[in-house]
Order: C-alpha cells, then sequence, then structure tokens
C-alpha cells in the first residue's frame, strides 16, 4: 500500500488518476476511515473521474449504483446503518459483489465473512491539516 498526502479538496483529481492507473479495471475496495474522514468524497472524485454526473450519498439507503460511459458500474455502500448481517443478506449484497464494477463499501466490518478474499483496501486518515489517502 501507497500512502499519499492532500492538503486540499482540489488536490484530489491527481490522486484519483494515480489510484486509476494502479486499479485500471474494477474490483471491491473495503473504504477504511472515521467518520468525516472522506471516504465517499473520496469515491465520489472516482466517480467524477469515471465520467458519472449524477452523485448521491448512500447514507440512508445503504447503496448507490452509478453507470459509466467505460463498459461498467460504480457501486458505492455505505453500511454504518446496517443492523446485521442478515440484513445484508435480504437485500442481496453478495450479488453485487459479482457484478464488473467497482464496488466500494464503507463501514465494512459488519459483512467481512461475504467479502472476497481478494479484496482492496484503501485507508483514509484525516489528521486535521491533511488527509493520508493509503490504496
Amino acid at each position: 500500500m501507497e500512502t499519499h498526502q492532500i492538503e486540499h479538496i482540489e488536490d484530489l483529481s491527481g490522486l484519483v488518476s494515480l489510484f486509476l492507473k494502479k486499479h485500471s479495471k474494477p474490483n471491491v475496495f473495503r473504504v477504511i476511515g472515521e467518520m468525516g474522514a472522506g471516504k465517499t468524497t473520496f469515491i465520489h472524485a472516482i466517480c467524477d473521474a469515471l465520467g458519472v454526473t449524477f452523485l448521491g450519498s448512500p447514507t440512508f439507503s445503504l447503496v448507490h449504483e452509478y453507470e459509466t460511459n467505460k463498459g461498467f458500474d460504480i457501486i458505492h455502500f455505505d453500511l454504518y446503518r446496517l443492523k446485521s448481517i442478515e440484513e445484508a443478506y435480504e437485500f442481496g449484497f453478495e450479488e453485487y459483489l459479482d457484478r464488473n464494477a467497482y464496488v466500494f463499501i464503507e463501514w465494512a466490518d459488519m459483512v467481512e465473512p461475504l467479502l472476497p478474499p481478494n479484496i482492496s483496501t484503501i485507508v483514509i486518515v484525516d489528521d486535521g491539516k491533511y488527509r493520508h489517502i493509503s490504496f
């Protein structure tokens, strides 16, 4: 994992370009960070770079799907409000993982047993001045 440091939100575009060069094919990503660290912001910057025009936060719906013009989708989970692993089974969590898509999962602890063995990890730490983003 490499760690990169940014000070301003405007610095994300260059970092996202680097991320997409390193991860040029869709994969499943666990996104780790404290509340407010910038997890959703980073995922939205990736969506922007891949041509997604409408962005929302999945905070209340657990999952959002975005179409790209690249032949794959982006699936963004925010599982902060997930009550149990059974709830993940009920809405078909596992089926999303089998799609040809970039899948980003925030607060993945509850569904850890369902995650694929080849999952990649993104860690975002906000120290008050900089955001340290590792992938």
